[in-house]
């Protein structure tokens, strides 16, 4: 029987491993980076796909336009069964009937449109780069929403893996000294209930910081394409400062009007707009053509003397004409709403590239004042860390004191999380400072081989 059973354990451990192995097999591995990730994003955003088939419809509108320049070829069949009729005596013989069939052929090729063809044009023309700096402009919205999620990755991972999990097991060990020490009557309650509430305090951040890491996760998930069970390995997963050496706002400016897609809207649309009204008011013009007409008749009568209609014939015309719609009162409702359009982008131009200049501005500002609190809020963490962990290394040490140790775990986590805060404020910053100027100012393909002062230092207290 002792034998049957350990043949059993066998055989269970045997299928937990083998069901592992299946498993394994099963999963996918994806090796993450923020360019990986932008890849992606550009692949799999539907808004994104919109907008590329706006693009092609507009080429598709130019080639209309080309195409109108091309003959246009016409043919026409006219089909009857008549009587036999009798050219000079008009008499009808009823008893014989044939089928009168006639065909032409018409290639008409347009010559001179006044203007309205080449308006058309180059309208077309300016509406694709409209449409190619909507592109622009969705990609850069994407750009920095993924950056978001990407930066919110790493600082709640920051956080969980290099704060709070070594924060909390030694403020575990405060309390439980604390709860000893009260019981013993050293201290009273005011002081327990502190460390309590500190304590909860740091758990509450952990739970807050892993809620964000596991909606992070999620949405780098469904970027990637990976299932739940799949693994996400990440080729750097702490949070660092972007190395960006910001110059002056100027230089920007000199950037933003090459790259700026809200200029480039503004612009072209402008230009597309002027272009059309150009257009409708050529449209009250006549079109010159050239047209060449071919025809021929066919029909099958016995009698063929004095027929009215001559017997199988046909023939080739040349026309040069004048194409002309008269209908003034169409033309100029038409261009009077026309006017009007092209005064309100005339207006809107003239104030697109001051609104312009003033958001690039207030972001530059900001991505500005985001450096400087970064810088304050290292120096603040390295001041504090330079002076409690000897404190922290004291107590755990058994030479230091616990109410010491207290104040500077939690004081030291504070320091520490808002230095994170800071980083991924200001990393941020120059997400949202590229999506406005239209391009990039870091290489990102570099990033993961940096690292940060904060890092080169060593971490004392995470030893």
């Amino acid at each position: 029987m002792g034998k049957n059973m350990r043949s059993n354990k066998r055989r269970i451990y045997i299928g937990i491993l083998l069901l592992a192995a299946v498993g394994a097999q099963g999963a996918k591995k994806f090796q993450v980076d923020l360019p990986f990730l932008i890849n992606r994003g550009l692949l799999i955003y539907p808004e994104l796909k919109k907008k590329h088939h706006d693009l092609r419809h507009a080429y598709l509108r130019k080639e209309e336009v080309n195409i109108k320049r091309l003959p246009d070829v016409r043919t026409e069949v006219y089909f009857n069964y008549l009587p036999y009729v009798d050219g000079k005596t008009m008499d009808v013989d009823w008893n014989e009937w044939s089928p009168i069939i006639r065909q032409s052929v018409t290639a008409t090729l347009p010559l001179y449109s006044f203007g309205k063809l080449d308006n058309a044009e180059k309208a077309a023309e300016y509406n694709i780069e409209v449409k190619k700096a909507e592109i622009e402009e969705t990609k850069a919205s994407l750009q920095y929403q993924i950056k978001k999620i990407f930066w919110g990755y790493l600082f709640t991972n920051s956080l969980v893996k290099y704060i709070l999990d070594k924060t909390i097991p030694k403020y575990e060990k405060v309390v439980n000294e604390r709860e000893e020490e009260f019981k013993k009557g050293k201290i009273k309650r005011a002081t327990l209930e502190s460390a309590k509430i500190n304590y909860y305090s740091l758990r509450k951040n952990e739970a807050e910081a892993r809620q964000g890491l596991d909606e992070s996760m999620m949405w780098i998930k469904t970027i990637c394409g990976a299932a739940e069970e799949d693994q996400v390995e990440f080729a750097q997963d702490r949070l660092e400062p972007l190395n960006l050496d910001i110059k002056p706002f100027f230089y920007y400016l000199d950037l933003a009007k090459r790259y700026n897609h809200d200029m480039k809207k503004v612009y072209y649309g402008y230009m597309a707009r002027k272009y059309y009204n150009e257009f409708q008011q050529s449209a009250g013009y006549p079109d010159l053509f050239l047209a060449v007409r071919g025809d021929y008749t066919y029909h099958s009568y016995k009698s063929e003397t004095n027929l009215l209609w001559p017997e199988k014939s046909g023939n080739v015309g040349f026309v040069l004409g004048l194409r002309w719609d008269l209908s003034f009162w169409k033309h100029s409702n038409a261009q009077r709403q026309n006017d009007e359009l092209f005064l309100g982008d005339l207006q809107k131009i003239k104030m697109g590239y001051k609104f312009q200049e003033l958001e690039i501005r207030k972001v530059y500002e900001k991505m500005k004042e985001k450096k400087k609190q970064l810088v304050y809020s290292e120096q603040q963490f390295k001041a504090a860390r330079r002076w409690l962990i000897f404190t922290i290394n004291a107590y755990e040490t058994g030479a230091g004191n616990v109410g010491d140790a207290q104040e500077g775990l939690t004081t030291l986590f504070y320091r520490q999380k808002d230095y994170y805060q800071a980083i991924y404020e200001f990393n941020l910053a120059i997400a949202a400072f590229e999506q406005i100027l239209g391009i990039e100012l870091v290489d990102y393909k570099k990033i993961f081989l940096a690292k940060s002062n904060y890092e080169d230092e060593g971490q004392d207290e995470e030893e």
